[in-house]
């Protein structure tokens, strides 16, 4: 599919179709770095600001030149977490570098469902529902996510539907949720110009 489907399509929903006047759809989600790198800046970005994980994001990336699961596993917890990395994103990011290296390609995961792309995910230590909608997003380009588990998008949602509208809603957007979250977003009074890696810039 395409952003100009999802546009089509979006365009028919009276609560969506004034924001689509405001905002420019993303021709694409993933972005073009690999998957690895995507997925590492999403865990740096776990439960912080965006304003403090592209921070120490910004700042892992200068020391290590850029995510390899060789770098990430080779660098010293004590050098990590002088960058600013808690000891629990460590153990996560360490974890993925070995299963990368054992084998398990995660830009292959692009061709696979949502579904098993969760239940690869999800059963990872560090790697919650959060991280996996994120991925699914933004590592992989699946348009047909909606991430409720984020602060931003709950914002944008009730903003913009109401403060009684349950997430249900969402499921008028199927096949395009990851397109109205992307609208929502820009509705959330969030500062959007600082993003981390794995966010797609239009």
């Amino acid at each position: 599919m395409s952003s100009s489907a999802a546009r089509a399509f979006l365009e028919q929903d009276p609560d969506l179709a004034p924001l689509l006047e405001k905002h420019t759809l993303p021709q694409s989600f993933k972005g073009s770095f690999d998957a690895f790198s995507g997925l590492c800046s999403i865990v740096i970005g776990q439960q912080v600001s965006v304003r403090s994980a592209v921070a120490v994001e910004n700042r892992v990336l200068q020391h290590l030149g850029g995510f390899t699961p060789e770098k990430v596993l080779n660098t010293h917890e004590d050098v990590l977490g002088k960058l600013g990395l808690t000891r629990n994103k460590m153990r996560t990011l360490k974890g993925i570098a070995t299963r990368v290296l054992q084998g398990l390609d995660l830009d292959l995961l692009q061709e696979e469902s949502d579904q098993k792309v969760s239940e690869i995910l999800l059963e990872m230590w560090g790697i919650g529902q959060w991280s996996t909608d994120m991925f699914l997003i933004f590592g992989l380009g699946h348009e047909d996510v909606f991430p409720w588990g984020d602060v931003a998008l709950r914002r944008g949602f009730f903003r913009v539907m109401g403060e009684n509208a349950t997430p249900d809603v969402a499921e008028r957007w199927r096949p395009f949720r990851s397109y109205a979250a992307w609208l929502l977003w820009q509705e959330s009074e969030t500062d959007l110009s600082i993003q981390p890696l794995f966010w797609v810039h239009v």
